[in-house]
């Protein structure tokens, strides 16, 4: 499956498929190894195990692991990379990015009110298209 516009009110995204998006302020990204995230993404932690290409800003925890690839501009708080993992481009820390500093969560979460999107992967041997959409959980 292939997901391309502005993705909002989102606490926990995982990408299985192609993901060509704006997407700020969700809680926690994942990549799957099957996905691809292409474009802007805000978020508190990022587990990278496909590719990821664009602007990364991780204010807490990037994780890449071993067959993930980052390529772009990132910032993270925290970084850890698995053996195998790649990250290029411009890195830095978070709190070292002109006009970031450490911030507070500004949201406090009850179990009860966490959304996710899941964007699964085609099957194999199926091209899945689908057209710009703003989506909103």
């Amino acid at each position: 499956m292939s997901v391309s516009g502005t993705i909002t009110s989102c606490d926990r995204l995982v990408a299985e498929g192609t993901v060509d998006a704006k997407l700020d302020g969700c809680q926690h990204v994942v990549v799957a190894q099957t996905g691809v995230f292409r474009g802007t993404v805000s978020t508190d932690h990022a587990d990278v195990h496909g590719r990821f290409e664009g602007e990364l800003v991780v204010k807490k925890r990037l994780l890449v692991r071993a067959a993930g690839q980052v390529s772009g501009t990132v910032s993270y708080g925290e970084i850890e990379i698995e053996c195998g993992g790649r990250i290029s481009g411009q890195v830095q820390r978070f709190d070292s990015v002109p006009g970031r500093g450490k911030q507070p969560d500004a949201r406090d979460r009850r179990e009860d009110d966490q959304r996710g999107l899941i964007i699964p992967a085609a099957p194999e041997g199926a091209v899945a298209v689908a057209p710009s959409e703003r989506l909103a959980g």
